[in-house]
C-alpha cells in the first residue's frame, strides 16, 4: 500500500469509527479531509468545517474537532507527528478554550508529556451543557431556569 493509499485508509478508518460511535447518518459529505502542507512532505487529516455535532436528547450540545498531522516514513508507514482532539460547546461563536483537548506530539521537548489531556471544565458554558443533557425529571425546572438565565446574561 503506497503512502497516499495509507493516508486514505487511515482517514476512512477514522470516518468509519465516528459514524459507528455517533450513530449519525451521512452528514452530506466526509467527516475527514486530507490536505498537504510543506511541499507534500506532511499531510493533515482533519474535521470538516466547525466540527462534528454531538447530540444530547436529540439536540446539538457539543462539537468534536480533530486533526492528525503525519508523514510517510522511509518504509512507507504512516507516522503521526502530532494530533489534537477537541470538545467544544455547540455555540459556533464560542471563542474560549475547549472543554477538553487531547494532544500528542511525537517530538516533544521540556516537561510536557508526548500525549496529554487538558481539561477546562470550570466555566459556565460547560455547566450549561451538562445541565441541558439531564434526563431525570427531578431538578428539570431548576436546570431549565439556569439555562434560560445563562442565555439571557449571555445576550447582554
Amino acid at each position: 500500500m503506497g503512502g497516499e493509499d495509507t493516508a486514505v485508509f487511515f482517514a476512512e478508518r477514522i470516518e468509519s469509527l465516528l459514524r459507528g460511535v455517533l450513530g449519525q447518518p451521512d452528514m452530506h459529505g466526509s467527516y475527514a479531509q486530507l490536505y498537504e502542507t510543506e511541499g507534500a512532505r506532511k499531510t493533515v487529516i482533519s474535521h470538516v468545517g466547525s466540527g462534528i455535532t454531538l447530540t444530547g436528547e436529540g439536540k446539538g450540545v457539543l462539537r468534536l474537532q480533530f486533526s492528525y498531522e503525519y508523514e510517510i516514513n522511509a518504509h512507507g508507514y504512516l507516522t503521526i507527528e502530532k494530533s489534537s482532539i477537541r470538545i467544544l460547546p455547540q455555540n459556533e461563536g464560542y471563542l474560549g478554550a475547549p472543554f477538553f483537548h487531547y494532544d500528542y506530539l511525537r517530538d516533544h521537548h521540556g516537561d510536557v508529556p508526548a500525549a496529554h489531556i487538558n481539561i477546562h471544565a470550570s466555566n459556565d458554558e460547560m455547566t450549561k451543557t451538562m445541565l441541558q443533557c439531564g434526563l431525570k425529571k427531578r431538578g428539570r425546572r431548576r436546570r431549565e431556569k439556569f439555562v434560560k438565565n445563562y442565555e439571557r446574561e449571555e445576550g447582554l
